[in-house]
């Protein structure tokens, strides 16, 4: 009987790790010899980040209500969707009722297919990309909240770019 590998299966095992050592090895190396560059042309750092939080550690500590408010409507929201998908599959249908006009301020351009509107899963992705996408821009508004005018926007420039990038419209094209 065998205990599951052979002596050539663990020399082979061996032989990978001592490859995957010697990549490692070499990736830090190269990442150690990097050039540093203009921080500005590479996207935001820790600094960055670090201003941002205490921002809305600040926002949080200032108005405690305003950011449990905030949570708590992200959370009624998402419940609010999934209890309308619940309703919508129990009851069979294989289409959305109409949606509401005007349910989100300006139409979004990205989901004007009425795929979007009529299908349950598509309508989900919609609503809840929506949903969240409202969530993290209100976080953006509290963690700039008493900064200068040049860190707000880039707070906003940053999560309105990562909002964009997890665009369901992007993936089910």
């Amino acid at each position: 009987m065998t205990d599951g590998m052979s002596s050539v299966g663990a020399f082979e095992l061996g032989q990978n790790f001592q490859r995957i050592n010697f990549l490692l090895q070499r990736l830090f190396l190269a990442l150690s010899r990097r050039e540093i560059r203009n921080p500005g042309v590479e996207g935001p750092g820790q600094p960055f980040f670090l201003r941002a939080a205490m921002g809305q550690a600040q926002d949080w500590m200032a108005n405690p209500m305003k950011a449990i408010n905030t949570h708590i409507s992200f959370w009624q929201n998402t419940t609010a969707l999934y209890a309308e998908l619940t309703q919508a599959m129990l009851s069979g249908s294989t289409m959305m009722a109409k949606a509401k006009a005007n349910e989100d301020g300006p139409t979004d351009a990205r989901f004007s297919d009425a795929e979007w509107d009529k299908h349950p899963f598509f309508y989900y992705l919609r609503r809840q990309y929506q949903i969240m996408s409202a969530y993290l821009e209100s976080l953006a508004d509290s963690a700039s909240s008493g900064e200068d005018e040049k860190h707000s926007e880039q707070i906003h420039f940053f999560t309105h770019q990562l909002v964009d990038l997890f665009s369901p419209a992007n993936f089910l094209a």
